[in-house]
């Protein structure tokens, strides 16, 4: 069976001029919907309702930060950082250095959404990983089945 949580697991993507960018793998179910938080706008009507507008001037920006771990940029180091100052520091990029860096984001969440949809598909949904402990059988040859043994009491 598959695991169903995501591994805090990262990813190197190269860029122009021998720059990077380390990336998180993917976004946990509550990462996701933080960035989703972050992209809207909250709009009082005059009528006293609240109305929630995507602010599209965000997407891009909050997106990048939110998948955003290290980069090679040594005017504004991010790693660890708030993700409001990982944001601030995006800002600052140049406007085709900004495209460059969703591009490559772009490209990097095809090939784990594809490498996903491929995992989900196996029999078992996770690679095989050897037994913790061997069986005995496997080191003495004297049995065979679970590997586990159970002492047993013989009574007092």
């Amino acid at each position: 069976m598959r695991s169903r949580f995501v591994r805090p697991e990262t990813r190197r993507l190269e860029l122009s001029d021998g720059d990077w960018i380390t990336v998180k793998a993917r976004l946990t179910a509550g990462e996701q919907r933080d960035l989703f938080a972050r992209t809207y706008r909250v709009y009082e009507k005059g009528d006293g309702s609240v109305e929630q507008i995507v602010d599209f001037g965000k997407v891009g920006i909050v997106r990048l930060a939110t998948y955003l771990v290290d980069w090679s940029f040594p005017e504004f180091p991010i790693r660890n950082v708030p993700i409001d100052a990982v944001e601030a520091a995006i800002r600052n990029l140049e406007t085709a250095d900004f495209a460059e860096l969703l591009t490559a984001l772009d490209a990097h969440e095809a090939r784990e959404a594809e490498a996903f949809a491929a995992l989900k598909k196996t029999t078992a949904g996770v690679p095989a990983s050897p037994p913790i402990w061997p069986s005995p059988d496997s080191v003495t040859g004297a049995m065979s089945g679970s590997g586990i043994l159970i002492p047993m009491s013989t009574g007092s």
